[in-house]
């Protein structure tokens, strides 16, 4: 990977995750299965910078049609569902974007949304604030998107947060690169096995061209 690429990647632009968020809102709120979305975490309290995820709960007639609509205009890397959550519910790293930027997704009935938004907080304690309301239209995404088989990528894929999350606070608090270091050994043995999906194959290799450029930057 070319090292302006690996910049691009390890210091995204503090507007991206506000750029992300109101396109997908927009594309969002003009469907017809959608009936409420909120937004949580950092961009809930207004405190998000370059390194944050976008978090959405969403309640929706036809959750699989969102995750085409999020695919039409973000193409899908990879995804990685929630655990104990109803599927699609999950976690989407887009193509183009930094992979701190990626998009989680979680949907709600409309009573487990509006107890949310009531309480303020999601389960993890995350904020949550309702978006309101925009204007419906007549159009449906073009092609709907093939989820991939990651039968294979198990533990390896439960690595890729923490070492974003560690890699962040490398960048935002100066904090050493033992743990970063670390887990990427894990995922680089991971994805020369050959046998995890061509999506965290990637990402992998994004991780890992961050971190050999925080690691040049760093002598």
């Amino acid at each position: 990977m070319q090292p302006d690429r690996a910049q691009a990647l390890l210091f995204p632009y503090v507007s991206s995750p506000k750029r992300i968020f109101e396109e997908l809102v927009l594309t969002f709120q003009s469907l017809e299965s959608v009936k409420r979305i909120a937004i949580a975490g950092s961009l809930a309290e207004g405190s998000h910078d370059g390194y944050d995820e976008i978090q959405l709960v969403v309640e929706a007639t036809d959750p699989l049609l969102v995750v085409n609509a999020l695919n039409d205009i973000f193409p899908i890397r990879y995804f990685r569902p929630f655990s104990g959550m109803d599927f699609p519910s999950g976690r989407f790293w887009l193509h183009d974007e930094s992979p701190f930027n990626f998009v989680a997704i979680a949907f709600y009935t409309g009573v487990d949304l509006e107890e949310a938004i009531h309480k303020g907080k999601l389960a993890h304690g995350a904020t949550i604030r309702e978006i309101p309301s925009g204007t419906k239209g007549d159009w449906s995404p073009s092609r709907q998107y093939k989820f991939p088989d990651i039968s294979n990528d198990g533990e390896l894929s439960r690595l890729v947060e923490p070492t974003l999350f560690s890699i962040r606070s490398v960048v935002r608090d100066g904090e050493d690169l033992e743990g970063v270091m670390a887990n990427l050994t894990v995922l680089q043995r991971g994805r020369v096995s050959g046998r995890v999906s061509d999506g965290l194959t990637f990402l992998i290799d994004e991780i890992s061209a961050m971190v050999s450029e925080l690691v040049r930057l760093r002598k």
